[in-house]
């Protein structure tokens, strides 16, 4: 899967890809109203991008063209109903709804998030006698350009093993920021980004208390490496990545389709200042360094 040029011949591509398209139709019928942000432009062999050049959300999606010719767009796809044109329809956004408002779906689709997803975790079933809690994260940047080919960040509860072979095997693994890539090409300067939850593995470790026990928890225990084409990259080379940890105050309602409200994180840079790709400001995360020495933009979608 991480050799972009063979992945299309592999039966799990596509089983994989039918769930993202599963997920992001669910996501729209549980957030209508919400689409793409512009950013930065991705280039491709079809299209170059210069350095000032923005995609936005009609953008050509080359190289998919529609029956009369014109290009795709994100625009065309940007609601959940745009799967029932294509004749196709998932459990959770079914086609038996396209002649109901979009409320009645987000309403559907909602509570069946809350009935697959909400309730069945550790950290909710913990939570089942309150309204609000805490989220524990960490978030991830750096640029795509650091390294060539693919590569991945994996975040720890704990020492990794020495062999990088055992990473994903793990107890101690909780997630990762994958960058795929062609072998032995960088991609263009970009900051890639992303938030790995911790609150699972800290409800499954029985820690749990004061934002200053669970910090100091993290502060002692998070660690990060880095896996460059199946080779263990040494973190102090690479300039732009930073990682942070922060908590968030999550309400969560009392209605099945209605979503958990989140506040505004907080950083605790206590867990991760002084660590080597430890973030120490907020500026670290949200107006991230590029390896040339300029700012970019976090890709948070």
């Amino acid at each position: 899967m991480s050799y972009i040029p063979y992945s299309a011949f592999d039966p799990i591509f596509w089983l994989h890809h039918v769930q993202v398209d599963r997920l992001t139709a669910m996501f729209q019928a549980a957030s209508p109203g919400l689409v793409l942000a512009s950013g930065t432009a991705v280039g491709t062999f079809a299209r170059p991008a210069g350095s000032s050049s923005v995609d936005d959300i009609n953008t050509p999606l080359y190289p998919f063209r529609r029956a009369d010719n014109s290009w795709w767009t994100s625009a065309q796809v940007s609601s959940a109903s745009s799967i029932w044109a294509n004749k196709y329809g998932y459990p959770e956004v079914p086609c038996s709804y396209q002649t109901q408002s979009a409320a009645a779906l987000d309403s559907f689709t909602t509570t069946e998030i809350n009935r697959l997803y909400g309730t069945t975790s550790t950290a909710a079933r913990k939570r089942a006698t309150s309204t609000k809690s805490i989220e524990w994260d960490t978030k991830i940047v750096v640029d795509q350009a650091e390294l060539e080919g693919s590569f991945e960040i994996y975040i720890f509860l704990g020492t990794p093993e020495s062999d990088s072979k055992l990473w994903p095997l793990s107890d101690n693994e909780v997630g990762t920021l994958t960058s795929l890539g062609f072998p032995g090409r960088k991609k263009k300067s970009n900051i890639r980004s992303g938030t790995v939850p911790l609150t699972q593995i800290l409800d499954e470790r029985d820690i749990e208390g004061s934002v200053e026990y669970i910090s100091a928890y993290l502060k002692e225990n998070l660690t990060w490496v880095v896996l460059a084409n199946s080779v263990p990259v040494d973190v102090k080379t690479l300039k732009t990545l930073k990682v942070a940890v922060t908590s968030t105050e999550v309400t969560t309602p009392d209605q099945l389709d209605k979503l958990p409200v989140w506040g505004t994180p907080a950083y605790h840079f206590d867990c991760t200042s002084g660590k080597v790709g430890g973030a120490s400001t907020v500026a670290d995360i949200e107006n991230p360094t590029l390896v040339g020495g300029g700012k970019g933009k976090p890709a948070t979608g």
